[in-house]
């Protein structure tokens, strides 16, 4: 405290306030013009994503037998592949060039705006807290599909909130397209055949059967597989997201592990649409149980997803696949973004798996999770600890564990499957289809 003196004593001198900090008032985010974007549509472009030929497709086989191989250390072989290659393995389609240049140029410069607001998350693992090495958000949408109270006025002001919700509409229109092309080949059918909805049970083997792709299934497991793709394809039919989840990798330095993404809100056999912006760079998909071909077995497919495309995830794909966003010193810089790359996966919440999540021995709600070891309960589902985050640095777990199929069982008092599905291989293709 400063104190001046008088004739009456030393005085109090109040001390000068420290001015405050004024707050930045964010500005609404601008809405791609509707003439432009009228314009957009009904007009080719110039600036266009690469072909479907020029996308980079590699396929990496391991544990080649034959002579030579051993000698020359090609026992593990990385190859260039097509998009249909891929497609045919893995359970994906690939969309490229889904928004008009313009539009999709126009997410980007907004959501790199956006993103100084983004965060990184903290997880445990092997006994140690790591930070996530890339920036997250998301949204959800509020119109009747979710229970979100949905955009900021930030964004519904300037009418941005418009511009995502066509976006979700371009989504959801190239993901039906791309189901009807996937079952047309299946089939062998017309596309009007292919739209025709099928029984629960014909729907639910031919789900299985796209899903595992050459990955040899148990007939236990496969009773498993067929009783979760029953319960969710046909929900999935007319699939409209609801919320989005969004990742910023700022340089080829950021990465994501491999994984699967948690289902106890999207639910087992989940679709999940995997939109790109900015630059491009590796997405890799490895199998959880073998896969044969050319003499040894299918280790990763990596494709470098290009601006503007969108990587369609379909139904078994969490079951079947593990993915990752390796650091990548082939990234390919975007004129807007430079080296980074932006990444949107749009999801549909299933309420009846979040209503029926148990609580731990911790008081935390359980992690939903499948069985992805070769075993008789491959494809099973299982709720456990999720190790919970009690302080910082401070995790707690504990042993709780419950199948998902008798907790619905005990809940619903519905009869378990009886095992009656089998598989049949079909000559030449190398894909399972099952039969009752």
């Amino acid at each position: 405290m400063a104190f001046k003196t008088t004739s009456a004593g030393p005085a109090k001198v109040p001390k000068t306030a420290k001015p405050r900090k004024a707050k930045t008032k964010r500005q609404p985010v601008p809405s791609f013009l509707p003439g432009a974007s009228s314009a957009a549509e009904n007009e080719q472009t110039e600036e266009v994503g690469p072909a479907l030929g020029e996308v980079e497709v590699f396929m990496t086989v391991a544990g080649r037998q034959g002579k030579g191989y051993a000698a020359a250390g090609r026992g593990s072989v990385t190859r260039r592949a097509s998009v249909e290659e891929m497609e045919k393995m893995v359970p994906v389609s690939f969309v490229p060039n889904l928004l008009p240049q313009p539009f999709a140029d126009h997410l980007l410069r907004a959501f790199l705006q956006e993103a100084s607001g983004w965060h990184t998350s903290k997880r445990w693992l092997h006994e140690r807290e790591i930070e996530s090495s890339r920036l997250e958000s998301g949204f959800s949408f509020s119109d009747g599909l979710s229970s979100s109270r949905g955009f900021s006025k930030r964004w519904e002001n300037g009418g941005f909130g418009d511009d995502l919700r066509h976006l979700r509409n371009l989504v959801s229109a190239a993901v039906q397209r791309s189901r009807v092309e996937l079952r047309q080949r299946w089939r062998g059918t017309c596309p009007e055949e292919a739209q025709r909805p099928l029984s629960r049970h014909a729907l639910a083997q031919e789900t299985v059967a796209l899903a595992s792709r050459g990955q040899q299934l148990s007939p236990e497991s496969i009773e498993w597989l067929v009783r979760y793709a029953g319960s969710y394809a046909l929900k999935a039919w007319r699939w409209e997201p609801n919320f989005a989840v969004a990742n910023l990798y700022k340089d080829k330095e950021d990465f994501l592990g491999a994984h699967s993404d948690p289902v106890e809100s999207i639910g087992p056999w989940a679709i999940i649409a995997s939109l790109t912006f900015g630059a491009a760079r590796l997405f890799r998909m490895k199998p959880v149980g073998p896969i044969r071909a050319e003499g040894g077995r299918v280790t990763s497919f990596s494709v470098r997803l290009p601006h503007n495309s969108l990587l369609v995830c379909w139904e078994g794909f969490q079951e079947f696949w593990r993915h990752e966003v390796p650091k990548d010193n082939g990234l390919k810089c975007h004129p807007i973004s430079g080296s980074s790359r932006l990444n949107f996966t749009f999801r549909k919440s299933v309420g009846s798996v979040a209503a029926r999540k148990p609580f731990c021995h911790c008081g935390r709600k359980a992690d939903l999770k499948p069985v992805l070891k070769a075993s008789r309960n491959r494809g099973r589902y299982f709720w456990s600890c999720r190790n919970p985050r009690v302080k910082k640095g401070t995790y707690r777990t504990c042993d709780f564990f419950k199948w998902d199929d008798e907790l619905v069982q005990a809940q619903e008092k519905a009869p378990l499957p009886n095992a009656n599905s089998r598989l049949v291989e079909v000559p030449g293709d190398h894909l399972p289809v099952y039969s009752q």
